[in-house]
């Protein structure tokens, strides 16, 4: 009797050591998704400002305020490509005319090699005793260095000086600065372009533009490949040890029960990893080809008539099945359908309606979702589509479904937009062109 309470347990304290274990790696994870919707939303209100001078101020601010810091400099190329001339700074004494950096300085050639952020204390054990760069750093009490590079070159150069209220920078500071100041390389690309849109041809600059911020989209598909690369090696070993503490502990239920939440936070994780993969870095996409948008949305509907029926939710169809044929990815719209039906079955109580409809009109296809739930808050409505925004019960949506469904409509060259109605419920209505 006493040897099988002591295997219970040693089997009990295993169990609460894979909890903690499983805790701190849902620390991680959620502090790693916070990162990046972080840099997402920091690079798409800094893209917005296409005037430089008022951009390197604000990259500044951002940058120093996101470090801690009350002191910070930039340098970035100017008219001369080879050279880093263009200085701005906060919180330092610093004349603006300070001597420009050459592209093969050891500072330079440093940060290219590297490819991050940069110590005070490393660059002193790599340059030079008697280099110029390490005694600008210290006499304007400056710690951090990071590249701003564009095409494999170093455009501009970051620099911060010590944290004032939060101790001294660790390895995760360090992995969100450097991952910041990347992102922030593509905003300072887009105002240089914005600035030639004004002294040249303005539909051929346009273009350009639009180049650079679908290069910020790729840094950020980048940055969440890593992510979930990085994620799913520990996930992967949590799991079989769970399979392990599944097979040992068949007889006791407390600890089956444990295994199982384990299991199902496990899930829940490997979602949101996969739905923030789809929306940043979606998989390889198949061919536009003529399709009958009719068919798909009645085949989604299908899907799901079974389970709203057994929720006591009435769909109604007003589908033209004479709608034109357009050039589509038929998957892609599916997903968009079923995620939109899904969420009218969500808010729409038992003995309530969903109205599907389906028309033709001003050159474009209009499907539209309406419920006869709760509607969406007022103040809520503008925040809908942006990601990891949700307004369903904590552990029942990752506030993915809606941006991914706004990517799939844009791709399609169409729109998507909410509102409520005056009877009560929400609409959503989808315009996509015939052409």
């Amino acid at each position: 009797m006493e040897e099988q309470k002591d295997v219970w347990g040693r089997l009990e304290a295993a169990v609460e050591k894979k909890l903690q274990e499983l805790g701190e790696v849902n620390s991680q994870l959620q502090r790693k998704i916070f990162d990046l919707h972080a840099i997402f939303e920091i690079t798409k209100q800094l893209n917005s400002i296409l005037e430089l001078e008022k951009l390197l101020d604000a990259i500044l601010l951002v940058a120093s305020e996101q470090a801690g810091s009350t002191t910070a400099a930039l340098v970035i190329t100017s008219s001369n490509p080879e050279e880093l001339s263009l200085w701005r700074s906060r919180g330092l004494d610093l004349a603006e005319n300070l001597s420009p950096l050459s592209n093969n300085s050891y500072l330079v050639e440093t940060l290219l090699r590297k490819m991050r952020g940069v110590t005070l204390a490393e660059l002193e054990q790599i340059l030079p005793s008697d280099s110029k760069e390490v005694r600008f750093l210290k006499d304007l009490g400056l710690e951090l260095c990071f590249p701003l590079v564009s095409r494999d070159k170093i455009i501009g150069i970051l620099f911060l000086g010590p944290r004032s209220s939060k101790g001294r920078y660790q390895a995760p500071d360090l992995e969100f600065l450097s991952t910041l100041v990347n992102n922030l390389a593509v905003t300072v690309e887009n105002a240089r372009l914005y600035q030639s849109i004004k002294a040249a041809n303005l539909e051929v600059q346009k273009a350009q533009v639009q180049l650079a911020e679908k290069e910020k989209l790729a840094a950020l598909g980048e940055l969440a490949a890593s992510l979930a690369h990085e994620i799913n090696n520990p996930l992967g070993i949590i799991k079989n040890y769970l399979a392990l503490l599944q097979q040992e502990s068949h007889k006791n239920q407390t600890t089956l029960e444990y295994v199982e939440i384990m299991k199902e936070e496990l899930n829940r994780v490997a979602k949101i990893i996969q739905e923030l993969l789809n929306l940043y870095q979606p998989q390889k996409k198949e061919e536009f080809k003529p399709t009958d948008v009719a068919s798909v949305l009645h085949e989604s509907i299908d899907l799901l008539e079974t389970d709203l029926e057994e929720r006591q939710i009435t769909l109604e169809r007003k589908i033209d099945s004479a709608a034109p044929v357009i050039s589509a990815r038929e998957e892609e719209l599916k997903q968009v359908f079923l995620n939109l039906l899904m969420n009218s079955r969500d808010f729409t109580p038992p003995g309530g309606k969903i109205n599907v409809g389906l028309t033709q009109r001003n050159g474009s296809l209009e499907i539209e979702f309406a419920d006869s739930g709760v509607g969406i808050p007022e103040s809520d409505l503008k925040k809908i589509f942006v990601p990891f925004f949700t307004t369903k019960e904590k552990g029942k949506g990752t506030g993915l479904g809606l941006s991914i469904c706004r990517r799939i409509i844009q791709d399609h060259q169409g729109n998507i937009e909410a509102k409520n109605l005056k009877g009560g419920g929400a609409s959503f209505l989808i315009r996509l062109p015939l052409n």
